[in-house]
């Protein structure tokens, strides 16, 4: 069961008289938001900004905590650059979960208020998790779109989410309580191995993937068959749902920026 968490790294800080993984926790839910450290200033998340963040996943990793994180596209203080830094970033830390969205103004927030009082909220409501946000970003929306989803389809290939997990299984020392595997289980593991080792089209990945957890880290392979199980929802639901839903938000502003030359030209 993961749990909510934030940074600064759990080193620094005391340990409660009966820790997570003593009580059976094996992931934890991590609020990064950015690698941007003006952007982490903007929002005063400044406890991220206390110690190296990649330093301190990869110390979480080896409490024995998978990590989970959650990512945020589109602050102020976020250039062009900001889609290379957040796959970058991802990709160095071993995030294998990493959950990435566009910013949106909840109403009634003080990110709310501001932005209304600027005037850069748009007629859009806060619903459709991959459309247009409400939020006159600082770059343009197509800008973002065409950058978000690029993040999406770095981080979802299966080569490159199996490569975040092989080196979350490096650093990864489980420690707790295990539960006892019951008949459903090792169905579920057999159902794993059809749909992505023989039915999918990324079998070779898997495969290699596997066979690897089984000779370099046979103690951990729980965790490595439970990871690919992820692995696949993660994976298809971007390439089969999210990325297409991007391209369709790419092609309406598209469409949308050529309306006023058409305009023109209809006017000349």
């Amino acid at each position: 069961m993961p749990v909510p968490q934030s940074l600064p790294c759990p080193r620094f800080q005391p340990p409660p008289r009966r820790t997570r993984i003593d009580a059976g926790f094996k992931s934890v839910f991590i609020g990064i938001e950015t690698p941007s450290k003006e952007s982490l200033r903007e929002t005063r998340k400044l406890q991220n900004l206390k110690s190296d963040l990649v330093e301190c996943l990869h110390h979480v990793h080896q409490r024995g905590l998978m990590v989970m994180a959650g990512f945020i596209l589109g602050f102020d203080n976020e250039g062009p650059d900001i889609f290379d830094r957040m796959i970058g970033f991802v990709e160095e830390s071993g995030v294998s979960m990493a959950m990435v969205g566009q910013l949106v103004a909840v109403p009634k927030t003080p990110l709310y208020d501001r932005l209304k009082r600027d005037g850069r909220l748009r007629a859009i409501q806060p619903g459709d998790a991959f459309g247009p946000t409400n939020v006159v970003t600082v770059l343009p929306p197509r800008q973002m779109a065409i950058g978000y989803r690029r993040v999406i389809q770095a981080l979802y290939t299966p080569r490159a989410y199996f490569g975040r997990v092989r080196k979350n299984l490096e650093l990864l020392q489980p420690r707790g309580p295990e539960r006892r595997l019951r008949v459903k289980d090792y169905a579920r593991v057999l159902r794993s191995m059809w749909i992505q080792g023989v039915r999918s089209n990324y079998r070779g990945v898997y495969w290699r993937y596997l066979l690897w957890a089984v000779l370099h880290h046979p103690r951990k392979l729980r965790f490595a068959i439970q990871e690919s199980i992820y692995g696949h929802h993660f994976t298809v639901y971007s390439t089969q749902t999210v990325v297409p839903r991007l391209g369709e938000i790419v092609a309406e502003l598209s469409l949308e920026a050529e309306v006023p030359s058409h305009q023109m030209a209809a006017s000349m």
